[in-house]
């Protein structure tokens, strides 16, 4: 994301609970997906965990950056 995306993000979040809790899991989801990449060895199971965690971030981010969007145009 932009800095003027996450500047945005972050303003929000501190007063509308959607945006808080999506940009809560996104967090988290980045988190995690960070943890796997730094692995040395990526099993079977690692690879499938982390294709479905980049693609629930991206869903998430996706979400989040329409509501701020959505937001900013009322």
């Amino acid at each position: 994301m932009q800095t003027e995306e996450l500047l945005a993000i972050e303003e929000l979040a501190k007063s509308d609970p959607q945006v808080n809790e999506l940009w809560e899991k996104h967090t988290t989801l980045k988190k995690i997906v960070q943890k796997l990449e730094a692995k040395a060895y990526h099993s079977p199971q690692d690879e499938m965990d982390l294709k479905i965690y980049k693609k629930e971030k991206l869903e998430v981010k996706t979400l989040l950056l329409k509501l701020v969007e959505a937001k900013a145009e009322i």
